[in-house]
């Protein structure tokens, strides 16, 4: 779906979303770019990286990251998982292309009223995708926060499969980060491309937000294995202390068993021809069974 959106200034925004290979290859052709700038965000495999930052600087200049998307696992945990999106600068204009849908769409256009030019509305989508990240990695660190509330009275295996959704997203987070600070690197090098003072600043502010991007991905990543360990421990001790409740009470359960079994032998037996003979077999059975019940309390068992 092609949608074009005019830059204030002169030039406009040509956005792509869940693009067809046909329909970036005609765009290749009428607009004069290299088809690999194109197909690359349809590779769902693509790393960021950066091409044309050297050589002339009108020549179409092509950034690739990875924007964040809302997934959902298998167990039916909320997850986020990461795709390619291509910024593609040629003369006054910027092209997008996604292979799916572009989930910052609403920021883009509100970015868009206020551009002074192609290449600071590029700058702003960048911020917006790494501003994302910061924003999807707090929701993670919030949900493993809630975590501390179920860990106690947790004996399934419910907190585990969260856990490894939420960890799953942020080893996507952190190879796409990885790849967008260098991409980030690159751009601040170039003498090419976004040498206007105000391009300056937004690139120093896209530097600031992927630091913190990184930094948040791997504290939050970090916490989480801790609370793996935790939970998986705990997970396990709450099961063994289940078992060792029911184990007590069949051990209890079984004295009213080993009882009727022996008044029932077919031999002479004690109070056979009393008629609360019944009864003090029960009684029998019921004090050994409380005997039994407060030495198991005693040691711990219950």
């Amino acid at each position: 779906m092609h949608q074009t959106y005019a830059i204030p200034t002169g030039g406009a925004w040509h956005n792509y979303e869940s693009a067809k290979e046909a329909e970036v290859l005609a765009l290749a052709a009428q607009a004069a770019i290299p088809d690999d700038y194109l197909l690359a965000a349809l590779d769902p495999h693509e790393e960021p990286h950066a091409e044309g930052l050297t050589g002339d600087a009108v020549a179409p200049l092509l950034i690739v990251l990875r924007q964040p998307v809302v997934t959902v696992s298998a167990n039916g945990d909320a997850g986020f998982a990461t795709q390619p999106l291509a910024l593609i600068l040629v003369d006054k204009d910027l092209i997008t292309i996604t292979a799916g849908p572009l989930r910052l769409k609403n920021a883009f256009l509100t970015a868009l009223d206020s551009a002074s030019s192609a290449s600071g509305l590029a700058l702003n989508f960048i911020w917006q995708v790494l501003h994302q990240f910061v924003a999807d990695t707090d929701v993670i660190a919030a949900r493993t926060q809630e975590m501390e509330a179920k860990v106690g009275r947790s004996s399934h295996n419910t907190l585990l499969y969260e856990i490894m959704t939420l960890g799953k997203s942020l080893v996507f987070f952190g190879a796409a980060l990885a790849g967008s600070q260098t991409v980030i690197d690159a751009l601040m090098a170039s003498e090419q491309h976004f040498t206007h003072e105000q391009d300056h600043w937004r690139l120093r502010r896209v530097a600031i937000e992927v630091r913190e991007a990184v930094t948040l991905a791997h504290s939050t990543e970090a916490i989480l294995d801790q609370y793996n360990t935790a939970i998986s421990a705990v997970v396990a001790n709450n099961l063994n202390l289940i078992m060792k409740v029911l184990t007590s009470v069949s051990i209890i359960m079984t004295i009213p068993t080993i009882v009727s079994g022996l008044w029932g032998q077919n031999t002479w037996l004690p109070f056979q021809d009393r008629a609360w003979g019944f009864w003090a077999t029960i009684l029998i059975a019921g004090v050994l069974c409380g005997l039994t019940a407060w030495w198991l309390k005693r040691k711990d068992y219950f």
